[in-house]
């Protein structure tokens, strides 16, 4: 499902709700995750940064070494 996909099936489901209203939404979603190292969404879930140290991994054709550097992922943990 896309972005726009998501919109238009929130619209039919709500009445009364604009599509730049829920955009408006999902943006302030967005720039929460990105400001802040974990976000609570009652009912939803936990959305949250996680650090993968530097490895080591190997090319599977070549079989040649690749260092790959520390990264951030976002993560999410599913409500009860």
């Amino acid at each position: 499902m896309t972005k726009d996909e998501l919109i238009q099936s929130i619209c039919d489901s709500t009445n009364g709700i604009s599509k730049t209203g829920i955009n408006a939404v999902i943006k302030a979603l967005i720039s929460e995750i990105h400001t802040q190292e974990k976000l609570f969404i009652p009912g939803l879930g936990t959305f949250k940064h996680k650090v993968r140290a530097e490895r080591t991994c190997r090319n599977p054709i070549t079989g040649e070494s690749v260092h790959v550097p520390e990264k951030t992922v976002l993560t999410f943990k599913a409500s009860r």
